[in-house]
């Protein structure tokens, strides 16, 4: 007898793709943000308005492109 398991409606499944989803969007966001700054012509405070994260994280991405 075989076994018809819907793989999509397990719980860890679902968590699984849920948490690739936040690091796929989370990469992305940090590529837009050093390719911001590289430009140079919008200030910190609104490349965190365009990327929807925190100044802090902005400032924190400008420290590493420094280095």
């Amino acid at each position: 007898m075989a076994l018809d398991y819907d793989i999509r409606k397990d719980l860890r499944y679902q968590q699984g793709m849920q948490k690739g989803l936040e690091e796929g969007l989370e990469k992305k966001q940090y590529k837009m943000i050093l390719a911001f700054l590289k430009l140079g012509k919008l200030s910190m405070e609104e490349i965190a308005n365009a990327a929807e994260v925190s100044l802090d994280y902005v400032k924190e991405i400008a420290e590493e492109l420094k280095k």
